[in-house]
């Protein structure tokens, strides 16, 4: 699939990952603009955010949300589509119940 025109930091995006993508099937002329978007979010995560000290970590992060999101359907980010976000209460249930299961000395 040919490259459109991007910028320079998202070009070197889309050409390090479009053609895994295009041959795992998930770029096609379906999916060509949501991989645009995410090239494009990619670029603009390239900024300092220090340097806005009022704004800047709170658009980095909204960026990087932004990012992870549209990644999923590409494979880009760690998350896949299927998984769910574990509840915190569960995780602490589980580490209670694991505690419980083991023997316990007597003194």
């Amino acid at each position: 699939m040919k490259r459109p025109v991007l910028s320079k930091e998202a070009a070197k995006f889309w050409d390090r990952h479009a053609r895994r993508c295009e041959n795992a099937g998930l770029l096609n002329e379906a999916t060509l603009d949501a991989f645009v978007l995410l090239c494009r979010t990619y670029a603009l995560l390239q900024f300092d955010p220090e340097a806005d000290e009022r704004t800047g970590v709170i658009k980095w992060v909204a960026l990087c949300k932004n990012f992870e999101r549209q990644g999923m359907a590409f494979g880009i980010t760690a998350k896949k589509l299927v998984e769910k976000p574990r509840d915190l209460a569960a995780i602490i249930r589980e580490g209670l119940n694991a505690g419980q299961d083991e023997p316990r000395e007597a003194n």
